[in-house]
């Protein structure tokens, strides 16, 4: 978990991205589905290529702390993809985005992104090995 001046102020850019996003996410919900891309440059303009990067750290912070409330220790990668922002990749972060079609149809609106479900796969490799849903 991250302690109370580093979630309010140090990571205030990858909240923001992230805020940004899933505005972008929700007001085009309707036609998500019928994409097979993402254009960042149309959700960040200019920025693109920095506000990505914190989108993508927002992430690993979200994981981060997902893997810390499950009682494990967060992988020294992930941390350093949150707290080095001099880096320009968050190798060996993987974020995929995909559409439910359960949730679609549950919710076809778009305000149900998922059902945050969080696992651990530690017998897949040596390295740690999380997903979040």
């Amino acid at each position: 978990m991250l302690c109370g001046p580093c979630n309010s102020a140090w990571t205030k850019p990858f909240d923001h991205a992230y805020q940004q996003f899933s505005d972008w996410a929700f007001a085009s919900a309707a036609t998500l589905h019928e994409r097979d891309a993402i254009d960042f440059a149309a959700i960040f303009g200019e920025a693109y290529r920095e506000k990505t990067l914190d989108l993508l750290r927002y992430f690993a912070k979200s994981l981060g702390c997902r893997i810390a409330h499950a009682d494990l220790e967060p992988p020294t990668m992930l941390r350093q993809i949150v707290t080095d922002t001099s880096r320009t990749d968050t190798k060996p972060l993987v974020v995929t985005f995909g559409i439910d079609e359960f949730w679609r149809r549950v919710d076809p609106t778009g305000r149900i992104i998922g059902d945050d479900c969080f696992y651990s796969w530690p017998e897949i490799t040596d390295r740690p090995c999380f997903s979040w849903f």
